[in-house]
Formats: structure tokens, sequence, C-alpha cells
């Protein structure tokens, strides 16, 4: 049997120095190769357990007994146990950013605002449309020929 075949690698050759000149003048930085990317994405893989679960995922709080916790004690526990963790991170110098809260009042304000809108344009429109109709009503261009039985007579 010969060499192992699954041993595949590559060495990368030296850049000419005509593409270093050209790279240096212009100013070109090396994008990350495959070891940082593959750096970046072990780093990542220590911050999982910090996202945010979906609704859908969150587990389902059935209350058995009178001293267990209910939905809401679960969804503040939860909250306080977040907080906690931001300031320890903000404190080792690792800052998680939040992403923005659901603004559900000023939404459905201005998608009332938007309807409104959108009607006075419809509105608008179909005012211009009837005018220009009337126009092309009044104004009878001659030099048209006409084929209606009903015009000839």
């Amino acid at each position: 049997m010969g060499p192992k075949r699954n041993q595949v690698s590559y060495i990368k050759p030296n850049e000419p120095a005509f593409l270093r000149r050209l790279k240096q003048q212009a100013g070109y930085k090396e994008g990350p190769d495959v070891d940082t990317k593959r750096e970046q994405y072990q780093d990542d893989s220590e911050n999982d357990e910090y996202v945010e679960d979906k609704e859908d995922e969150k587990p389902m709080v059935v209350v058995l007994r009178s001293g267990d916790l209910t939905a809401e004690e679960a969804t503040k526990e939860e909250v306080e146990l977040k907080d906690k963790e931001e300031k320890e991170l903000i404190e080792k110098g690792k800052i998680a950013f939040k992403p923005q809260k659901k603004r559900t009042n000023i939404s459905n304000q201005s998608t009332d605002i938007n309807l409104t809108n959108g009607k006075k344009m419809k509105k608008e429109t179909s005012d211009s449309r009837s005018k220009n109709e009337s126009m092309k009503d009044s104004v009878k261009i001659s030099s048209l020929l006409s084929f209606n039985a009903e015009e000839d007579e």
C-alpha cells in the first residue's frame, strides 16, 4: 500500500515583488485567513449560553403546588439573572449589547397615520383622473377618423 492520501496540505507560495509593491501602494490589507477564522469561531462558541431563547423554545411553566414559581415570577427571576450577568460582563470588560425592545404603541400610531395618508392619496389620484377624463371629453380631435355608425348619422 502507498502513502496515506487523506493528509492533504497546501503551502502558500511567496508573493511576487511587483504584487507586494502594488498592494503596499494601494494600502491593501490581507483579510482573515483560515486560522484566524477558526479562532473567532471558537471564541463565539463560548458565548452561546448568553443567546436568548425564543418564545417557542422556552420551557412551559406548570404550577403543581402553592409554593411553586408562577410564569410571572419566573420571568422576573429571568430578568434579574440577565441583569446580574450583564453587570458581571461589564465588570470583566465584555459588553453585551441588547436588541431594541418592540414599540407596539408607536408602531400602531405610525401605521394609522400611513393609512390615512394612503386614503388621501387615493382620493387625490381619483379626483385628478376624473378631471383628466372630463378634459378629454370636452376636447375633440377632428383629425381622428371615426368608424362608428352612430356618429356618422
